[in-house]
């Protein structure tokens, strides 16, 4: 176990050791390729599997996480400059007030922190939540690019402390299963690049939803709802997951709950509030969600394209038809997942349900990045498994490596092979909490 674990930090090491060759300063970054979170997923995987037969101490795991995200930490980012684009929008919010929302990065005109955005023409996409905890960052550093950008870094590998600490405690009463989960989290190559490496909000992201289905577990409606509402402030899409709540909430007729995640609902509304500029409001995420990536949609999306342009149709009503279907196929397959969830798994555990739920947005999404599967991963690993085995934790580990790949089909499809496949029956949580074994 000790030399994968030598091996993966030496991986994770590597982008400090380029970019200090570089010259190092927060205007130069350590580029690593994306294969480079495939290769860490052997020592990863290799680790993992030693795990399970030798074991090591929470100590250890967590010292050796650590170890791996400070070296990350250090270069300003390993790859996507997202990062510079959430400073951008903070500063446009928090010292040139102006709405980050409708408001281009361009709209700097001169200022020295475009030079590192590459969305320069997009408003954002993030909620009012972010929004305001990094233009309140910005401003507390008095606009300093370089310690700004650390500070919102930091804020992001907060969220996976917290997944850390919470998930394991969700899993089993056993110590060693606990220590598996926790390292699953902590060695993750996918986490560790994409947070610790570049900043990705999905770090917090994660510690959010961990905090909530662990506040579900304990039946702590009020703060599951609190919580599921800042996610939804963070990303707007985790909304189908405060959907499911509610639609619990209200089919154990529990009024207080109900009320409770209503006025939690309606105080996130009222964020948007300084910010609203009518369906302005939501210009950047209708202009992504035009937008396709390698994904199953874009895959759908291809095939109609050359069957109608084989047809005899032009290249640009094919484009805009198979566009347009690939949306509606997208929206109806999410729709019929969750009415699935909630109309025949309804006595499932609320973390299988919010993990399937949070999967099928992923999956039916044109628009996908690796990064966007971290909370994914987290509550694979985190939730109970229906059918016993370790299904979901199978495919939560899939996704790590495949997220990166660029073909759909392999993407997506080892991880939802990894979730069909039957495993040994284990004990799990069930029924949100109490301890038994799935049959």
């Amino acid at each position: 176990m000790i030399a994968a674990l030598i091996v993966l930090f030496g991986v994770c090491a590597s982008p400090l050791v380029s970019w200090s060759h570089a010259g190092g300063g927060y205007a130069r970054w350590a580029l690593i390729p994306r294969h480079t979170i495939l290769i860490a997923c052997i020592p990863y995987a290799a680790s993992l599997a030693l795990m399970r037969r030798i074991g090591l101490s929470r100590r250890a795991v967590l010292l050796t996480g650590t170890a791996m995200g400070a070296v990350l930490f250090v270069p300003p980012t390993t790859g996507s400059h997202d990062i510079y684009s959430y400073l951008a929008y903070a500063k446009l919010l928090a010292h040139r007030h102006l709405d980050p929302l409708v408001t281009q990065p361009v709209a700097f005109g001169h200022d020295p922190w475009l030079r590192f955005v590459l969305w320069r023409h997009t408003p954002s996409v993030y909620g009012p939540l972010w929004t305001y905890a990094t233009a309140a960052l910005a401003a507390l550093t008095g606009f300093r690019l370089g310690l700004t950008l650390y500070l919102v870094k930091a804020l992001s590998l907060a969220g996976v402390g917290v997944a850390a600490v919470l998930a394991p405690r969700m899993i089993s009463r056993d110590d060693r299963e606990r220590d598996f989960v926790r390292a699953a989290i902590v060695w993750n190559p996918l986490i560790l690049f994409a947070v610790a490496g570049e900043g990705h909000v999905d770090g917090a992201l994660l510690g959010l939803l961990i905090a909530a289905l662990f506040f579900r577990s304990r039946e702590r409606n009020a703060l599951v709802s609190a919580l599921l509402v800042a996610a939804s402030l963070v990303k707007i899409y985790v909304v189908v997951l405060l959907l499911l709540h509610v639609v619990d909430l209200v089919r154990k007729r529990d009024v207080r709950g109900v009320l409770t995640a209503g006025a939690a609902s309606l105080a996130g509304i009222a964020t948007y509030a300084p910010l609203w500029r009518g369906a302005q409001t939501f210009t950047a995420l209708r202009v992504v969600a035009g937008r396709f990536t390698p994904t199953l949609p874009n895959a759908f999306r291809d095939l109609l394209e050359d069957g109608f342009s084989s047809h005899g149709m032009s290249e640009a009503s094919a484009n805009v038809v198979g566009v347009d279907a690939a949306r509606v196929a997208s929206a109806v397959v999410l729709a019929g997942v969750l009415i699935y969830l909630i109309m025949r798994r309804r006595d499932a555990p609320a973390g299988w349900r919010w993990t399937m739920a949070f999967g099928a947005y992923v999956v039916t999404s044109p628009w996908f990045l690796p990064w966007h599967a971290i909370p994914l991963v987290g509550l694979g690993l985190a939730a109970p498994d229906l059918r016993g085995g370790g299904a979901l934790r199978r495919a939560a580990l899939a996704v790590t490596a495949t997220s990166v790949v660029g073909i759909a089909v392999i993407r997506f499809g080892v991880p939802l092979i990894a979730l069909a496949i039957r495993g040994r029956k284990r004990s799990s949580f069930v029924n949100d909490g109490s301890f038994a074994t799935v049959p």
